[in-house]
């Protein structure tokens, strides 16, 4: 939990350009396509990644299905766990999250 405050404390100062940022592409999915939002979306996992000094390592991606859907589910509950699947995907993927335990930061 303290590495949690930590990584958003020392990102505060990314907020005000970011969270527009997003908004923005949000907003306009006529604008910006999926991959961009999605890449605008790891983009900012890959800064607190780097703020938090934490590494993540994805094992068996090349038996994931080349086409079609599928479903993943962690190992645990985590609050990283929907940011590390989103990071280690190229392709854009969505997160099904209870709202009871989702946090207004995620």
């Amino acid at each position: 939990m303290l590495r949690f405050i930590y990584v958003i404390l020392l990102n505060l100062f990314r907020a005000p350009y970011m969270i527009p940022k997003m908004r923005r592409e949000a907003d306009h999915p006529e604008k910006y396509s999926a991959e961009e939002r999605y890449e605008l979306a790891r983009h900012c996992i890959r800064l607190m990644k780097v703020t938090g000094g934490i590494h993540t390592k994805a094992y068996g991606q090349e038996n994931l299905p080349k086409e079609g859907g599928y479903m993943m589910y962690p190992n645990h509950q985590g609050k990283y766990d929907a940011l590390g699947i989103v990071y280690t995907h190229r392709r854009p993927c969505s997160i099904v999250m209870d709202k009871a335990k989702s946090i207004p930061f995620l």
